[in-house]
Protein backbone atom coordinates (compact mmCIF):
# COMPACT_ATOMS: atom_id res chain seq x y z
CA UNK A 1 0.00 0.00 0.00
CA UNK A 2 1.24 3.71 -0.74
CA UNK A 3 2.16 5.62 2.35
CA UNK A 4 -0.49 7.43 4.17
CA UNK A 5 -2.81 4.43 3.46
CA UNK A 6 -5.59 3.77 5.79
CA UNK A 7 -4.48 1.23 8.59
CA UNK A 8 -7.49 -0.56 10.46
CA UNK A 9 -6.31 -3.09 13.44
CA UNK A 10 -9.61 -4.33 14.54
CA UNK A 11 -10.81 -5.54 10.83
CA UNK A 12 -12.06 -9.31 10.21
CA UNK A 13 -11.84 -11.62 7.38
CA UNK A 14 -13.06 -14.90 6.80
CA UNK A 15 -12.69 -16.43 3.27
CA UNK A 16 -11.51 -19.03 1.41
CA UNK A 17 -10.72 -19.94 -2.74
CA UNK A 18 -14.14 -19.36 -3.66
CA UNK A 19 -14.91 -15.99 -1.80
CA UNK A 20 -14.98 -14.11 1.66
CA UNK A 21 -16.20 -11.30 4.07
CA UNK A 22 -14.88 -8.69 5.82
CA UNK A 23 -15.42 -6.35 8.39
CA UNK A 24 -13.47 -2.75 8.10
CA UNK A 25 -11.05 -3.67 5.36
CA UNK A 26 -8.77 -1.30 3.53
CA UNK A 27 -9.92 -0.78 -0.35
CA UNK A 28 -7.14 -1.59 -2.17
CA UNK A 29 -5.72 2.25 -3.54
CA UNK A 30 -6.21 2.63 0.73
CA UNK A 31 -7.69 5.39 0.65
CA UNK A 32 -11.27 3.81 2.10
CA UNK A 33 -11.94 1.76 4.94
CA UNK A 34 -15.41 -0.67 4.17
CA UNK A 35 -17.81 -1.44 7.08
CA UNK A 36 -19.05 -5.11 5.42
CA UNK A 37 -17.59 -6.06 2.15
CA UNK A 38 -18.49 -9.18 0.33
CA UNK A 39 -16.27 -10.90 -2.41
CA UNK A 40 -16.49 -13.26 -5.20
CA UNK A 41 -13.26 -15.74 -5.86
CA UNK A 42 -12.98 -12.89 -8.88
CA UNK A 43 -12.03 -9.10 -7.78
CA UNK A 44 -14.61 -8.56 -10.51
CA UNK A 45 -17.04 -9.70 -8.33
CA UNK A 46 -18.18 -7.95 -5.29
CA UNK A 47 -20.31 -5.99 -2.82
CA UNK A 48 -19.25 -3.10 -0.63
CA UNK A 49 -20.01 -0.96 1.87
CA UNK A 50 -18.00 1.87 2.66
CA UNK A 51 -17.97 4.36 5.34
CA UNK A 52 -14.68 6.74 4.79
CA UNK A 53 -12.83 8.34 2.11
CA UNK A 54 -13.38 9.76 -1.30
CA UNK A 55 -15.68 7.02 -1.24
CA UNK A 56 -17.82 8.05 2.17
CA UNK A 57 -21.28 6.29 2.35
CA UNK A 58 -21.51 4.86 -0.96
CA UNK A 59 -22.54 1.29 -1.61
CA UNK A 60 -21.02 -0.43 -4.16
CA UNK A 61 -22.01 -4.17 -6.33
CA UNK A 62 -19.89 -4.96 -9.16
CA UNK A 63 -20.63 -7.90 -11.46
CA UNK A 64 -19.04 -9.14 -14.07
CA UNK A 65 -21.99 -10.93 -15.75
CA UNK A 66 -25.87 -9.74 -15.61
CA UNK A 67 -27.01 -8.19 -12.22
CA UNK A 68 -30.80 -9.06 -12.07
CA UNK A 69 -33.46 -7.85 -9.23
CA UNK A 70 -36.29 -9.53 -9.53
CA UNK A 71 -38.88 -8.25 -6.42
CA UNK A 72 -42.94 -8.04 -5.78
CA UNK A 73 -43.76 -11.49 -6.35
CA UNK A 74 -45.83 -11.15 -2.93
CA UNK A 75 -47.60 -7.51 -4.08
CA UNK A 76 -50.78 -6.60 -6.47
CA UNK A 77 -50.55 -4.45 -9.44
CA UNK A 78 -51.19 -0.88 -7.78
CA UNK A 79 -48.68 -1.75 -4.99
CA UNK A 80 -44.96 0.08 -5.60
CA UNK A 81 -42.66 -2.78 -6.31
CA UNK A 82 -39.08 -1.04 -6.76
CA UNK A 83 -38.16 2.38 -6.47
CA UNK A 84 -35.26 4.39 -6.46
CA UNK A 85 -35.27 7.60 -4.46
CA UNK A 86 -32.30 10.24 -4.79
CA UNK A 87 -32.24 12.41 -1.76
CA UNK A 88 -29.80 14.47 -3.72
CA UNK A 89 -27.59 14.27 -7.18
CA UNK A 90 -28.71 12.65 -10.69
CA UNK A 91 -29.48 8.75 -11.45
CA UNK A 92 -27.60 8.05 -14.12
CA UNK A 93 -28.66 4.60 -16.13
CA UNK A 94 -26.02 4.13 -19.25
CA UNK A 95 -25.34 1.50 -21.48
CA UNK A 96 -22.24 1.79 -22.88
CA UNK A 97 -22.78 -0.61 -25.69
CA UNK A 98 -26.45 -1.38 -25.69
CA UNK A 99 -30.00 -0.27 -25.44
CA UNK A 100 -32.07 1.10 -22.68
CA UNK A 101 -35.58 -0.12 -23.09
CA UNK A 102 -38.22 0.38 -20.65
CA UNK A 103 -41.44 -2.08 -20.92
CA UNK A 104 -44.72 -2.07 -18.66
CA UNK A 105 -48.19 -1.86 -19.34
CA UNK A 106 -47.99 2.18 -18.70
CA UNK A 107 -45.03 4.55 -19.12
CA UNK A 108 -45.01 7.89 -17.66
CA UNK A 109 -42.56 10.47 -17.49
CA UNK A 110 -43.23 13.31 -15.06
CA UNK A 111 -40.89 16.43 -14.59
CA UNK A 112 -41.86 17.96 -11.24
CA UNK A 113 -40.47 21.32 -10.46
CA UNK A 114 -40.77 24.31 -8.38
CA UNK A 115 -40.18 26.55 -11.46
CA UNK A 116 -40.63 26.31 -15.08
CA UNK A 117 -36.91 26.26 -15.59
CA UNK A 118 -36.50 22.83 -13.27
CA UNK A 119 -39.70 21.09 -14.56
CA UNK A 120 -38.45 19.92 -18.56
CA UNK A 121 -37.76 16.73 -20.35
CA UNK A 122 -35.43 16.77 -22.82
CA UNK A 123 -35.63 14.01 -25.34
CA UNK A 124 -32.24 14.50 -27.65
CA UNK A 125 -31.39 11.97 -30.63
CA UNK A 126 -27.74 13.29 -31.16
CA UNK A 127 -28.06 13.28 -35.18
CA UNK A 128 -30.50 10.20 -34.69
CA UNK A 129 -34.40 10.05 -35.12
CA UNK A 130 -37.18 10.08 -32.46
CA UNK A 131 -39.88 8.16 -33.91
CA UNK A 132 -43.89 8.14 -31.84
CA UNK A 133 -45.93 5.91 -33.35
CA UNK A 134 -49.40 5.69 -31.74
CA UNK A 135 -52.97 5.26 -32.43
CA UNK A 136 -53.54 9.05 -31.08
CA UNK A 137 -50.92 11.98 -30.14
CA UNK A 138 -52.04 15.07 -28.36
CA UNK A 139 -50.26 17.86 -27.71
CA UNK A 140 -51.28 20.29 -25.12
CA UNK A 141 -49.09 23.28 -24.92
CA UNK A 142 -50.40 26.38 -22.62
CA UNK A 143 -47.72 28.62 -23.57
CA UNK A 144 -46.09 27.41 -26.80
CA UNK A 145 -45.88 24.93 -29.85
CA UNK A 146 -43.28 25.33 -32.17
CA UNK A 147 -43.40 22.38 -35.11
CA UNK A 148 -40.17 22.85 -37.25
Amino acid sequence: MAEGSKINYYSTWYGQGDGDISFGSISFDGTCTADVSLRGSDGHHFFEMTKDGPRKGWTTACAPGAFNIECSELLSKTDIGFSIDAKNGDIVIKANNGKIRLEANDIELSAKGPNSKEANIVLDADGGAIKLKSNNITFDATGTLKLV
